[in-house]
C-alpha cells in the first residue's frame, strides 16, 4: 500500500519520536528512537535499487519482516507422542502470514497465523485465525524445537524451511480446530488427499492484521 502521509512528533522517552503513518486512509502510530530512525533512513538513502519480494507485506527494513503464503498443498511431518516416530503427509494448508524477527542477521523468532481467502491481504482490519498446526502458541509464536536454524533476512523461503523442517509433536495442539478442539493433528490427518483447506474449521484468533503486526514487532 502507498503511504499517503508521514507525521513525526517529538514526545517523551524512552521512545521520543512518534510517527503517524497514513496508508489508504488507515493511520498507524509507531514509536522509535532517533538512532533507529536514522538507521532506517540511511538504509533507504544508500540503496540505489531494492528488490521487494512479492510475498513481503510489511517490514521495518532492519529486524522485522512479514510474509504472505497463499493456500497450497504442503508436505508436513507429524511426530508420535514419543517423538521417535515421524510420518510425512501431504495436505492442503490455508493462507498464512509469517513474521520473522532478528538482530544482527540472526533469527530471533518466528510467528505464524492463518487467514481466509486466496488473495494477498490488503485490509489492515482483516481478521486472523490460529495457524492450524502444533508447536504454535496462542499468540502465534513458534516453538522451534529441533527445526533448522536460519539467519534473519528478507527471504521467506528460509523461514518456511525452518518451520516445515521440524516435525509437529504433541505441544500446543488444542484450540486449533473446530472439529477437533483437543488435537489439531486429528484434523490434519483427515486432510490427506484433499485439495483445499476447509476454512470453516479455522479458529478465530480475535486479532486483526494490523494489531498482529504491531504486537509481533514489539514482542
Amino acid at each position: 500500500m502507498d503511504i499517503d502521509q508521514v507525521t513525526i512528533k517529538i514526545v517523551d522517552a524512552p521512545y521520543p519520536i512518534e510517527m503517524q503513518i497514513v496508508r489508504n486512509g488507515f493511520t498507524e502510530i509507531k514509536y522509535t528512537t532517533p538512532s533507529d530512525l536514522k538507521e532506517v533512513f540511511s538504509v533507504v538513502e544508500s540503496t540505489q535499487s531494492v528488490f521487494i519480494p512479492p510475498d513481503l507485506i510489511a517490514s521495518n527494513l532492519k529486524s522485522f519482516a512479514a510474509f504472505y503464503r497463499p493456500p497450497q498443498i504442503t508436505n508436513i511431518l507429524l511426530a508420535g507422542d514419543n517423538h521417535k516416530e515421524q510420518k510425512s503427509i501431504q495436505i492442503p494448508t490455508p493462507g498464512l502470514i509469517m513474521v520473522l524477527k532478528g538482530t544482527k542477521g540472526k533469527n530471533s523468532g518466528i510467528s505464524i497465523v492463518a487467514l481466509k481467502g486466496k488473495e494477498r491481504p490488503s485490509d489492515p482490519t482483516a481478521p486472523l485465525f490460529h495457524a492450524p498446526f502444533p508447536n504454535i502458541n496462542d499468540y502465534g509464536a513458534v516453538c522451534m524445537g529441533n527445526s533448522i536454524s536460519v539467519p534473519f533476512g528478507f527471504d521467506s523461503q528460509a523461514g518456511w524451511l525452518s518451520f516445515w523442517g521440524s516435525a509437529f509433536g504433541n505441544h500446543s495442539t488444542t484450540g486449533k480446530s473446530q472439529k477437533y478442539p483437543n488435537d489439531i493433528r486429528l484434523f490434519l490427518l483427515e486432510l490427506i488427499n484433499q485439495s483445499e483447506y476447509p476454512e470453516d474449521d479455522l479458529v478465530p484468533g480475535n486479532i486483526n492484521l494490523s494489531d498482529f503486526l504491531s504486537i509481533s514487532r514489539r514482542r
